[in-house]
């Protein structure tokens, strides 16, 4: 057999291709899901004109409206920051006034001595559900009555951490 040389060795052998990999990246489309979305619905908005943008209220910052990039942001610190300082206090929404803050001691007051009474005769903790509901149909006109939420459950909470502790 004829050995061949190196540069006929270059003539046989075909130069090898390489697979050409593709930039391409196809954008998406902000989808109106995403603003339903517990994660998401209190800080993104659309981008009006831009199907292929969305925008961060708390930061005011637009980005491409990708999936991931949208979680990129929501886990950064800049956002977590701003999310944080733009989210209002429970206190804007409820004024408490003195008047407010009496009728929740009142309230409260009403609670414990209920509790007290049940416990001192002896009486189920359950007909606490029922006596709640018969004050407020029988004095329909108090407030501190009115605003009274107790149960069984909560009875058996206050006569342990409440009354049990004032002993």
């Amino acid at each position: 057999m004829k050995s061949l040389s190196d540069n006929e060795d270059s003539y046989v052998t075909p130069p090898r291709k390489i697979a050409k990999v593709s930039n391409k990246h196809r954008q998406q489309k902000f989808r109106d899901a995403w603003l339903t979305n517990e994660k998401f619905k209190q800080w993104l908005v659309k981008v009006p004109n831009d199907h292929y943008k969305a925008k961060c209220r708390a930061c005011n910052v637009v980005m491409s409206s990708e999936l991931t990039v949208i979680k990129n942001h929501m886990a950064s610190k800049t956002h977590l920051r701003k999310a944080l300082a733009a989210q209002p206090t429970i206190s804007t929404f409820m004024a408490k006034t003195d008047e407010t803050v009496a009728k929740a001691n009142a309230t409260q007051a009403l609670e414990i001595k209920l509790c007290d009474f049940v416990a001192e005769h002896n009486i189920s903790f359950t007909t606490l559900t029922h006596l709640t509901t018969l004050l407020k149909s029988a004095v329909p006109d108090s407030e501190i009555i009115k605003n009274m939420q107790l149960k069984a459950m909560k009875g058996t909470a206050i006569i342990k951490n409440v009354a049990a502790a004032e002993k």
